[in-house]
């Protein structure tokens, strides 16, 4: 696509997949009582970064069912796209019981699917599989006291625990929902990540990739 300078502008096409504990999971571009997803479902959104761009393009993946519908997760999940894909694990705080089991069983899951597609990758094109792995180890400085401790998540990843004001006892915070949608944008469409940080086990966490320690665990 050129612009109006007849200059080439880059669309910029992302896809992103929502999914967690059963009737928990929200997709957060706007809904105010978003519906149970029951299987699959998919929609996109579309943002141009200035006046008269071409709009870059969010592909919205939502798997439904929590950790009983595992087998859909190669559907969104490809070697075409793998390149520009993240995931929302979306845990049900109201429910403390099957958070944990929910969250090792969904991302084990995709962490297989999404390791054998980096494996065929790295057959046909072993310079961009080494390119992914590095761009995840970059999340953390070489001086962070954890990093030949962690093995990062293969493609991006951000956890959100729902249903905070239920588990917290407090009433629904807007600037909690304003935070979700940016870490969205965030990955759908690029928009600059938060720095900020909240670590404070009597608040809501805020907790970006590389900005903790496992020295800050109390």
């Amino acid at each position: 696509n050129s612009g109006d300078d007849g200059k080439r502008v880059e669309v910029w096409e992302k896809s992103v997949l929502f999914m967690g504990s059963k009737n928990g999971v929200i997709l957060v571009i706007g809904e105010e009582i978003p519906k149970p997803t029951l299987v699959l479902e998919y929609t996109f959104g579309r943002r141009a970064r200035r006046h008269n761009a071409p709009k870059d393009i969010a592909h919205f993946w939502e798997i439904g069912g929590g950790t009983s519908l595992l087998d859909l997760i190669r559907i969104p999940i490809t070697v075409n796209n793998i390149r520009s894909f993240a995931v929302v694990l979306v845990l049900d705080l109201s429910k403390p019981n099957e958070l944990w089991m929910t969250m090792e069983n969904l991302l084990q899951a995709t962490r297989n699917h999404v390791n054998k597609i980096l494996a065929k990758l790295g057959k046909a094109d072993p310079e961009v599989a080494a390119e992914m792995k590095q761009k995840m180890q970059n999340n953390l400085q070489r001086d962070h006291p954890d990093y030949d401790l962690v093995d990062p998540f293969p493609i991006p990843l951000v956890i959100i625990g729902s249903k905070y004001d239920i588990f917290h006892f407090t009433s629904k915070s807007e600037a909690l929902l304003l935070k979700a949608r940016a870490l969205i944008n965030h990955l759908a469409f690029g928009y600059d990540r938060s720095k900020s940080v909240s670590v404070d086990h009597s608040k809501p966490l805020f907790i970006p990739a590389g900005l903790d320690s496992l020295s800050q665990i109390e």
